[in-house]
């Protein structure tokens, strides 16, 4: 009984290794912290780079800024008010 003990104990650890081998883990590759500085200046130099090409456009030197809400609202009520005349 021993003897058969230790063979079968062989070949389910033998299994058990093959089935791991088989399934691999859904955890993360570790990533050194020399690689995630690297990572970020990247991130940081392409954040700089979007800013510069996403900067407001302008004319002449003034700056072109979008009406605000009650600007918005008071030409809403002029258009009206311009067709209730006519």
């Amino acid at each position: 009984m021993n003897r058969r003990k230790k063979i079968i104990k062989k070949l389910q650890k033998k299994d058990k290794k093959a089935n791991a081998k088989l399934h691999k883990s859904s955890k993360p590759v570790y990533v050194s912290k020399a690689e995630r500085e690297k990572l970020a200046e990247r991130a940081d130099s392409d954040r700089s780079s979007n800013e510069q090409s996403n900067t407001e456009p302008s004319i002449a030197g003034q700056s072109i800024t979008e009406p605000s809400i009650t600007e918005q609202a008071d030409c809403g009520q002029r258009d009206k008010e311009q067709l209730d005349n006519e």
